[in-house]
């Protein structure tokens, strides 16, 4: 049987599709390293006996649950947007109809996905950036002062990622840099207020005499911290700067991205749970109140309070 299609509309749609399966291969790979350290962090969280276990566990499987279902939709995208070149091609389409009602079909719900897609990248994001802003307020001793401003700069990020898509009629193939700027800022703001009172509590540590066992455990910290934080901020700004030019790397960039905001968090509890406890990277309470005790500088807010929340 032939068929006869316009060169131009089967490069098109054909490039299309090389892209989705190129962004769907790296999505899956991404989430099999995901997959694998979930299983791991859940092992870890069940063997471990410590306060606000069960809440890093409720967070572990909701991301999870995120993660599997942005898989999902990516499939089901790449899944309609082959079937979009079949039909093309099957139905004898000399050009790209737009007045063909199976193609307009098939082009709706490859956008409504793809909307879908964007609007569960939005709420995984905000719910990984809580993760992120209850370690930093935990490890500032609950402190809300500090915690205020990546808190808005979060919120504002899941409005305008929401606002963005939704309004956009172009939201499949076009992405404002805003989201991405914002999740980059929110990002770095919690690295900073995390990895800086950490380096502070540290500070104080070793004024009044600590061992290098207690540096090393805080150093470790702030590394982690950092590998994360930086990690995902990086590519966020990758994708800022490529997203509004329609760039091929734009697909690459979105499928990390996409698993990475659950990899980042996950990465940590394993990391933690690897060095057999968590005191292996902040001293215990009692270490650090004695240590402020001895230090006598009577400075606002007892360190004592700081513990890692992974």
């Amino acid at each position: 049987m032939n068929y006869v299609v316009e060169s131009s509309a089967f490069k098109e749609a054909s490039f299309q599709m090389i892209l989705s399966g190129v962004n769907a291969c790296v999505e899956l790979v991404c989430y099999g390293i995901y997959v694998s350290l979930f299983i791991l962090a859940i092992h870890i969280l069940a063997r471990r006996k410590a306060a606000g276990n069960k809440l890093l566990v409720l967070y572990t499987c909701t991301m999870a649950i995120f993660g599997t279902a942005q898989l999902g939709l990516c499939l089901v995208q790449t899944a309609q947007i082959v079937r979009f070149v079949v039909v093309l091609v099957e139905e004898d389409t000399a050009t790209l109809d737009v007045t063909n009602p199976n193609l307009l079909r098939l082009e709706a719900t490859a956008v409504s996905v793809a909307l879908a897609q964007q609007l569960v990248f939005a709420g995984n994001n905000l719910l990984s950036d809580s993760l992120f802003l209850y370690r930093c307020f935990v490890i500032w001793g609950s402190r809300w002062r500090p915690v205020v401003l990546p808190g808005v700069l979060m919120i504002s990020t899941f409005g305008v990622g929401c606002v963005v898509n939704v309004t956009n009629s172009n939201s499949a193939f076009f992405v404002h840099r805003a989201p991405f700027i914002l999740a980059a800022i929110t990002n770095l703001t919690l690295v900073t207020l995390t990895c800086g009172r950490i380096w502070w509590i540290r500070r104080d540590a070793l004024l009044v005499g600590a061992d290098n066992r207690l540096r090393n455990r805080y150093n470790a910290a702030i590394a982690m911290i950092l590998e994360s934080g930086v990690l995902y901020a990086m590519f966020a700004t990758a994708l800022a700067i490529t997203a509004p030019t329609g760039s091929d790397y734009t697909f690459v960039l979105q499928g990390i991205a996409m698993q990475l905001i659950n990899i980042a968090p996950t990465m940590i509890i394993v990391r933690v749970g690897l060095g057999h406890n968590v005191q292996d990277i902040v001293p215990l309470r009692g270490q650090l109140s004695n240590l402020h005790m001895l230090n006598m500088r009577g400075e606002d807010g007892d360190p004592s309070s700081a513990k890692m929340a992974v």
